[in-house]
């Protein structure tokens, strides 16, 4: 009977320190200033500027993910969900950047001239 018992016994869940919680506060910080400069910086074309912006952002969505969602602490299997979320993240970014990069230039009548002659 014990035996039984102590499968159904869970662990206790991870306590998060303040110290790990400022140092993720930090690192948001000073990801969200790399933010604000890359969108005030043109790094030489809008594609290396997007780029850029990404690669902070993915950063940030891990910090949030690994610390705030206790995935750092998690079983392999919560990491195994958390990896499938991103390798499908990434497939629709895949899909959506190489419609954007087939697409042909055009340009607005409405650009160059305002409707109604306004």
């Amino acid at each position: 009977m014990e035996h039984h018992l102590k499968e159904h016994i869970h662990e206790a869940p991870h306590i998060v320190t303040p110290k790990v919680y400022a140092m993720n506060l930090t690192v948001l910080g000073v990801l969200m200033a790399l933010t604000v400069a890359v969108y005030y910086i043109h790094l030489g074309n809008n594609v290396l500027n997007l780029a850029a912006a990404l690669i902070i952002a993915c950063a940030k969505m891990t910090c949030i993910a690994l610390i705030f969602m206790h995935v750092r602490w998690s079983s392999k299997l919560t990491w195994a969900f958390a990896g499938a979320g991103l390798f499908w993240f990434m497939i629709m970014l895949t899909y959506t950047f190489a419609d954007y990069a087939t697409r042909y230039d055009w340009h607005s009548p409405f650009i160059t001239a305002p409707p109604f002659g306004g």
